[in-house]
């Protein structure tokens, strides 16, 4: 019997136990007086949206203050907590009137009446990189650039007539970016030299949508250059193109044109040298061509371990020449361009310290373009003035050049 009173005794602490969980889900207060509203409220503009400040109610049960508002593509529900006493609304895409609803709400649940106000928006985000946005003629395409001084996130779609039905045609999606970047650069390739029509339209995450701007360009002629006919073309001076941790392999170099660079035999790779004064190489195009560009891929092995980052180029120089001098000199060699890797994201240094825009230019392959003043050459010699963590010693996957010849 004793036992039977026991068991009892115990299912009916399991019960109360329950019973006290289910209890935890109920307000810790539960009454119905309504709190009292917020006062003495301050409306400020802000790009896309508003701050509004306020003071609290002197409700000793007040949980939060909420703003209730509606754009044009969603519905808002914005909250803060009594511990501080502003509330900032975002999500506008334009530049009108709305009325926003502020309720202090208690620990009971229990919404205050309404007060209304009304904001104004100064011009979005989305807007000010629709009116900074430019489409322009380039090698084999149009060049889009911007500028994202928020560093938003958005999603950009470009449009373009075909060759086939030509610049009245109908415009079809080409390219969609989503990029965060604040100042954007990127080129849609692959145009024959007639006229086409291109158009951009802008999409936040907010939904907001601006609208589309188009042009009519004629992109630049231009062809890849046959990989087949390079060589490679050691000067005295040059950086010899070897593992530094096996230097009695042959040179590297013709790594730069195998279509390859995600394995250890797939990249080229220098001995340590003497950076940003003394560290370059020299390879032959096999024609004499006006450079329209180039394009460089990072080294990729080992699961994108070394993206940004270890001995990748960050900054180097393009030099070329159409008379090859064997003693090394420098003499006949002229600058076609800077170039610099740049992180889209921003993020700091660090491996595997990177986004997913970062990986999707990375693999996508960073793009330089030739001025179009740039004199025809055969020779090209790269100059390596820095690599991403510092090192004296480099390492690059790929490049591949275009121009007109």
């Amino acid at each position: 019997m004793k036992l039977k009173i026991k068991y009892i005794y115990f299912l009916a602490a399991i019960f109360l136990a329950g019973c006290s969980e289910d209890e935890k889900h109920e307000p810790v207060e539960n009454d119905s007086i309504v709190p009292k509203p917020v006062k003495n409220i301050e409306v400020t503009s802000v790009s896309g949206g508003a701050i509004i400040k306020y003071d609290l109610p002197d409700d000793n049960d007040l949980l939060y203050i909420e703003a209730v508002y509606n754009t044009k593509n969603r519905d808002f529900k914005v909250r803060s907590s009594i511990y501080t006493d502003s509330l900032k609304l975002e999500g506008f895409g334009d530049t009108d009137n709305y009325n926003v609803d502020i309720f202090s709400v208690d620990r009971s649940e229990n919404r205050s009446e309404p007060v209304t106000v009304q904001v104004t928006p100064l011009k979005s985000p989305i807007a000010k990189v629709f009116d900074s946005f430019t489409i322009t003629e380039t090698f084999g395409g149009a060049k889009l650039q911007w500028e994202n001084e928020t560093k938003e996130q958005f999603i950009i779609t470009v449009q373009s007539t075909n060759s086939e039905d030509g610049v009245d045609g109908p415009l079809e999606i080409v390219e969609t970016l989503y990029t965060s970047t604040s100042i954007g650069d990127e080129s849609i390739r692959g145009y024959d030299p007639q006229e086409y029509r291109f158009a951009i339209s802008i999409r936040d995450r907010w939904d907001n949508v601006s609208g589309t701007k188009q042009v009519t360009i004629i992109p630049l002629h231009e062809r890849e250059l046959d990989k087949g006919l390079f060589k490679e073309i050691i000067l005295p001076g040059d950086t010899k193109q070897v593992y530094f941790w096996n230097p009695d392999v042959d040179s590297t170099i013709p790594n730069l044109w195998d279509e390859e660079h995600d394995n250890d035999e797939d990249r080229i790779a220098g001995l340590t040298g003497d950076m940003p004064d003394n560290y370059y190489y020299t390879f032959d195009l096999g024609v004499e061509v006006k450079l329209s560009r180039m394009k460089f891929w990072q080294f990729t092995i080992n699961a994108l371990d070394f993206l940004y980052y270890d001995a990748q180029y960050k900054k180097f120089e393009i030099w070329g020449t159409t008379e090859l001098d064997l003693t090394g000199s420098w003499d006949k060699w002229y600058k076609l361009r800077d170039c610099e890797i740049i992180k889209p994201s921003g993020l700091p240094l660090g491996k595997k310290n990177y986004n997913d825009e970062d990986v999707e230019a990375a693999l996508k392959g960073h793009d330089f373009d030739f001025p179009f003043d740039t004199p025809p050459v055969r020779y090209i010699r790269i100059k390596v003035n820095s690599t991403f963590s510092g090192l004296n010693w480099a390492s690059a996957g790929e490049m591949s050049f275009w121009g007109d010849y």
